[in-house]
């Protein structure tokens, strides 16, 4: 049965989604996964993982895989820049925005 659209789906897709390319680009940086995972604090695992689920996303292959290394395809060079300016630009609105506190009116005058 299929599921109902739900708006937060998106949201969470989107916000997965940036997860990933941050991971994406720590692994070309970092040249390995296993730098990568150490250098985000987290498992290989899910860096591997991360990234494999990123590829599915956008349906094509970011990473030339071996066992001596780890390196982007022609798509993953062009995704590279992506994903690092796309890390970045979030940033900027959450770092400028400030949440507005709604002051009481008097109600007396």
């Amino acid at each position: 049965m299929p599921r109902a659209y739900n708006q937060t789906d998106g949201v969470n897709r989107g916000i997965n989604n940036l997860k990933r390319m941050a991971y994406f680009a720590e692994v070309v940086e970092a040249g390995s996964f296993t730098a990568a995972a150490e250098r985000l604090g987290i498992t290989k695992a899910v860096v591997s993982q991360q990234v494999a689920r990123l590829e599915e996303a956008f349906e094509t292959t970011l990473l030339v895989r071996t066992t001596r290394s780890v390196r982007p395809t022609e798509e993953g060079r062009a995704f590279t820049r992506i994903a690092r300016a796309s890390c970045h630009r979030p940033r900027r609105p959450l770092m400028a925005w400030r949440p507005t506190i709604a002051r009481p009116r008097a109600c007396c005058g």
